[in-house]
């Protein structure tokens, strides 16, 4: 897979997430790409996505049907339950590293995580289109 499928697949799920929780949410997605080492060590690619929405009044309710939702879409649930002073949270990751969390209070939510770590270049033009591989030349 590459690392814009991955963002994109990632994305998707979060968007599938607010949609368990009525409100309005805000995307807070990084669109600069992290650098990273995959599974089978060499260099890649993966994106930070955030979305903050509204807070809800059953976090257990809720943040079982997150649970399921990402179960059906081939995470692991790694914890889920109390997390103190900042509600209720459910964590996961699937086999190509990506990992998300979900945390809810009376007051918000947030949904947050690290799409997969695929092979690729940050410097790559293609996930970095601001990026150039060399200086600008000056002109006559």
């Amino acid at each position: 897979m590459d690392p814009l499928t991955a963002r994109d697949e990632l994305s998707a799920l979060f968007d599938q997430t607010q949609d368990l929780i009525d409100g309005d949410w805000a995307n807070e997605d990084q669109v600069v790409p992290l650098s990273c080492t995959t599974r089978e060590g060499v260099d890649g690619v993966q994106f930070e996505l955030q979305r903050t929405g509204p807070g809800t009044d059953d976090a257990d309710a809720d943040a079982a049907r997150v649970a399921d939702l990402w179960k059906a879409n081939g995470y692991e649930i790694l914890r889920t339950g109390e997390a103190g002073a900042f509600g209720f949270e459910v964590a996961a990751e699937n086999a190509r590293r990506s990992s998300i969390v979900f945390t809810t209070t009376e007051d918000a939510s947030i949904v947050t995580g690290g799409s997969g770590c695929e092979p690729g270049d940050v410097a790559d033009p293609t996930y970095s289109p601001w990026l150039t591989d060399s200086p600008s030349e000056p002109k006559d």
